[in-house]
């Protein structure tokens, strides 16, 4: 995996991670969102890509939806 101080624009990078979904959540549809801080500032990245940014994606991400049962 390359660090994201390192990535640059326009490169398409993939990092699977595993989210655990407590015992207690409702089934139901959720909407994950994925937010990319910086190390440093600890303030959220821009969304990079033009199309999701006029989508209301400026610092967040809304992923897929997915099925919790």
């Amino acid at each position: 995996m390359i660090p994201t101080l390192k990535w640059v624009r326009g490169w398409q990078v993939t990092d699977y991670r595993t989210v655990e979904v407590p015992a207690e959540a409702e089934p139901g549809e959720a909407l994950p969102t994925l937010v990319v801080y910086d190390a440093f500032t600890l303030q959220p990245l821009q969304v990079l890509d033009e199309r999701l940014v006029q989508r209301g994606q400026g610092t967040h991400l809304e992923l897929a939806p997915v099925t919790i049962r």
